[in-house]
């Protein structure tokens, strides 16, 4: 099991996304919920600190946007799968970000325009996100 979230502009027109070392593609935020963590939410808010560097971020809901299955590549060690759940986030464009040991790089992307590279699943999801994120922000 392993949690994420999707970071947002607070327009929900760009997201921010890492250049995942290990898998070599662009990702949300996260990873494996650790004994210390409450929960997946906790999981996932201090995977998205410790990968993007945020300190600041509005988190959206106590509930999951996505739920998500996903096989993994051999250099993932024992996991052969993910079952991810997504969180979503929103955080301003212009704030301080820090890239941590597991990234190649930093940066957010218009969701109309996501970078080469991303994970083959992404470009499908994210809209779907995006819109989920944007009627939990509306109440």
């Amino acid at each position: 099991m392993t949690a994420s979230c999707a970071v947002f502009s607070p327009s929900f027109d760009a997201v921010l996304l890492h250049l995942h070392r290990k898998a070599g593609v662009w990702l949300q935020f996260g990873g494996h919920i650790e004994r210390t963590d409450a929960g997946a939410r906790a999981a996932a808010r201090r995977e998205t600190r410790e990968e993007s560097g945020l300190t600041e971020l509005t988190w959206l809901s106590p509930l999951p946007v996505d739920v998500h299955r996903h096989a993994l590549a051999g250099r993932f060690g024992s996991c052969a799968e993910h079952t991810d759940i997504v969180f979503a986030a929103t955080a301003d464009p212009a704030a301080a970000t820090r890239r941590s040991a597991e990234s190649a790089g930093l940066a957010w992307s218009a969701l109309a325009e996501l970078p080469d590279g991303i994970a083959a699943d992404l470009p499908d999801r994210l809209p779907a996100i995006a819109a989920r994120a944007r009627r939990l922000a509306r109440g």
